[in-house]
Parts: C-alpha cells; structure tokens; sequence
C-alpha cells in the first residue's frame, strides 16, 4: 500500500490515496500507522476516497492519533488541496473538496519555499448546540462569548485568572481560552480537563492564546485524539473568531496572524458572524512510500496509547 508523508506547520499526516481501491483502516491500525516507534509516525491519517458529488475531487476522511474519527482539519485539507492540485491537474488553481464544505486554492509561492494553499471554509458556529457542548444555565441555542469561567462556573480546572472563554465550532469545536499567562499555563494539564469535561460530550479542541498585537495572536493547542500538537487549522480559524467577536480588529492587511509553535497561518474574516472563513498557509510533502505485507501484525504485544 503506497503512502505520503505531509505536513502543514509541524501537524504531520499519513495520506493514503483509496480512490480507485476503496479501504478504511480499523482504529487499531491508525493506531499502529500514527505510532512513531512501530509505525510511520503522524498527528493522523488522511484517507482520500471516491468523490460523491459531481464538482468534487474526492472525499477526506481524517482520523486522529488514537484512531477516532477527526471531522474537519485545516492543515490536513491545505496539504491534500495541494496533492490534489500538484498531481490531478497542473493547470488547475483550485480544487473542491468533499460536499462543497471546503474549496482549496493554490497561492503563488516564491522559488524554494513551501507550497501556499488556501482553504476556504464554512461559517463558524457559536450555538452549544453546534458544538456540542452542554453548559449549566444555558439554552443549547445560546452560546459562551468572551466569558470568565468563573461566571458559569466552570469547576474543576486550575486556570489563570484573567482567562476569557469562546466556544466555537468551525466544523469541529474549540474552546479558545484567552489569557496573557498562555505561554506559561501548562498546556498537558489544562488541555485535557476542559477537553474531555463533561459539559462536552464529543470532546473539544482547547487552545490557550495571548493577544500580542491587533491582528496577531499567538496559540498552543491540546487536540482531542492527538494531544499537544504544533499546529491545528481549524483551531487557528477558531482563534480568529472568537478575537473577532471579543473586539479583536485585523492587521492592516485585514487578515490575522496565529502564530504557532510549528509556524504562522493567516485566516481571513468577512466581520460577519454568518461569513466564510480564508486559512492560508504551506503545506508540505515529505516522503513517498510503501507499506510492508505484514506492517499490520502483531496488535496483540502491544499496549495501546
């Protein structure tokens, strides 16, 4: 079975093209795939299937670390918009994506530097219903905005004083923290008690996010399946939003930066709750290869992640 090794900012991905010869891994063998030790070594796997719809290049699946099912990822849909264009058509700019969610244009990069892809993606959602998440006092058609944890009684989490919480889904959910001590908050133990708390129960991704600068703000991310990753797409769209509907104004180029550990992406916003939101930022291949016959035995000596 061929594969290829990609990455966008450091969030690293297994990328298995089965649209001639349709196939899904089991849990155990993402698992075994995304292990750095016994497998190839990945954030995740990216599965291309036969397209649907008739606009459509293909369908993606992703699926996290740990073998659960991953909905939407930013960096993982830059670097299959960039395969995508690289090998299905030079002359194409831009390619489309599943049922119309996402629509992926190449950008013009400079000699020697990563591939520059844009994203474009659905609105955001700010319902607890769209998330989903389940909060004490509040309707699922209300949402959390630029709160204090403390006002809604979010128990049980050691957080910084000054945190202000955002919910938002953007196809997937986020819970954006944002506090001036998010570089020196320990992601390891935060990220998994909001993540996996019991007002959310499909998980949540959680970033901790400092404002450095109108238009620019700088973020870690816990993802649910993965754990501490350098860099999360989506999130970064999450992060946008929820500066957006805080107060937060663009940089003069109206798009505003995420820097993360594994690098910067810019994310456009039309100022409008109901708008689409622009990710740009590299994608990259790394390596080309092919499985061994028995690179899926062996389970049973191993103790799972």
């Amino acid at each position: 079975m061929e594969f290829l090794k990609m990455h966008g900012l450091g969030n690293d991905f297994i990328v298995l093209d089965r649209r001639r010869d349709p196939w899904t891994p089991s849990s155990q063998e993402v698992r075994r795939l995304c292990d750095r030790h016994r497998g190839v070594g990945a954030d995740g796997v990216i599965l291309l299937l036969p397209p649907t719809e008739s606009d459509s290049a293909a369908v993606m699946r992703i699926f996290n670390r740990d073998g659960s099912d991953g909905e939407v990822c930013g960096n993982g849909l830059r670097c299959v918009g960039d395969l995508l264009l690289r090998n299905d058509g030079v002359a194409q700019t831009s390619v489309q994506i599943d049922d119309g969610r996402a629509r992926i244009t190449r950008i013009a990069a400079r000699s020697g530097t990563p591939s520059m892809v844009e994203v474009l993606l659905p609105s955001p959602g700010r319902r607890l219903s769209d998330l989903p998440a389940t909060i004490p006092g509040i309707s699922p058609d209300g949402d959390l905005v630029d709160r204090s944890p403390t006002d809604v009684r979010f128990p049980g989490v050691p957080l910084p004083d000054d945190v202000r919480m955002t919910l938002v889904s953007v196809g997937c959910p986020h819970a954006v923290l944002m506090t001036e001590a998010a570089d020196d908050a320990s992601l390891e133990t935060v990220g998994p008690l909001v993540g996996e708390h019991a007002w959310f129960p499909m998980g949540i991704n959680v970033h901790l996010v400092r404002r450095l600068a109108p238009g620019h703000l700088r973020m870690r991310t816990w993802e649910r399946g993965a754990g501490p990753t350098l860099a999360c797409g989506t999130g970064a769209c999450a992060v946008a939003v929820a500066d957006q509907w805080a107060g937060g104004m663009p940089g003069e180029d109206g798009l505003i930066r995420i820097s993360m550990p594994g690098g910067d992406l810019w994310i456009g916003l039309d100022g409008s709750a109901e708008g689409r939101i622009r990710m740009r930022g590299p994608a990259v291949e790394v390596a080309r290869g092919v499985l061994a016959p028995h690179w899926n035995t062996g389970f049973e000596s191993e103790t799972p992640s």
